[in-house]
């Protein structure tokens, strides 16, 4: 048996979902950021670490994905 795990369990999937959920909320303007706030440097330091979680999370994962 292959060792595998959920895929809503891998880093390389929830973390571009991180980021694309702040960059859709900002787009959307439900997160409404002022450009000359530290909000704004918050949020886009939320988008980069999610999507460097996610690419971390894939090069060293030892385990395929399964859809359930």
């Amino acid at each position: 048996m292959t060792d595998t795990k959920p895929w809503f369990l891998s880093k390389g999937f929830v973390g571009p979902l991180i980021a694309v959920v702040a960059i859709a909320l900002e787009n959307m303007d439900i997160i409404a950021l002022d450009s000359n706030s530290v909000s704004d440097i918050v949020f886009q330091m939320i988008a980069l670490a999610g999507a460097a979680f996610g690419m971390i999370g894939r090069a060293v994962a030892d385990k395929r994905l399964t859809k359930m």
